[in-house]
């Protein structure tokens, strides 16, 4: 834009003094065409750096719910040293379960309306002084209607005395709904290691 000005300024003297300035509108006419291209070309520049900061931002998307679902895979395809062997409880309108929760779906518990699939933690970041549980229990509404219900999750040790719970508040399945509910909770680093069993409570509303 400068040079084109200048050459505008140019332009204009050289005519002033009577002199043949076909040569400078012809400069102007050049520099008119080059900054049209380089503005073009800025323009598909800008426009495929938007599409790679949205590629960018949609990977990255990706890339959080693959580490979320690794997470949790470490339930289901590693070793468990924290199997639940400790009877469910369900307080409210509903009657304590009778069986024990176990991970094989061939002989699954049930709590009231809700069947247990799976209940377990396992430890999966250490810091200097605490150790984080994950923590994962699947669940199942066997009744026709929706279910409300508060989740706590205790944290047993190998005499089912309770190191910590988590909870979950409000919890809505709807008829038939199967779905894990998941969390985190930090122990302190020399409890976690006595930490033998979870044991989920359901308090139906």
């Amino acid at each position: 834009m400068r040079r084109i000005i200048v050459l505008s300024l140019t332009c204009l003297v050289a005519g002033c003094a009577g002199e043949d300035h076909s040569e400078c509108e012809e400069k102007l006419e050049h520099e008119k065409a080059v900054l049209a291209a380089e503005r073009a070309t800025c323009k598909k520049l800008e426009d495929a750096l938007k599409q790679r900061i949205d590629e960018l931002q949609a990977e990255r998307d990706q890339l959080a719910d693959r580490l979320d679902d690794s997470q949790f895979q470490l339930f289901e395809n590693a070793p468990d040293p924290f199997e639940e062997t400790h009877e469910p409880t369900v307080t409210g309108s509903q009657r304590p379960a009778k069986t024990s929760i176990v991970k094989s779906e061939e002989n699954p518990a049930s709590v009231g309306p809700m069947k247990v699939l799976h209940a377990g933690a396992r430890v999966v970041k250490t810091s200097k002084n605490y150790q984080t549980i994950a923590w994962k229990v699947e669940l199942k509404n066997q009744s026709p209607d929706s279910v409300k219900f508060n989740l706590e999750v205790q944290f047993l040790d190998s005499d089912a005395y309770m190191l910590d719970s988590a909870s979950e508040y409000a919890v809505i399945f709807r008829p038939g709904e199967s779905r894990s509910l998941t969390g985190t909770s930090l122990l302190e680093r020399e409890v976690a290691p006595r930490m033998d069993s979870v044991r989920p409570i359901i308090t139906i509303k």
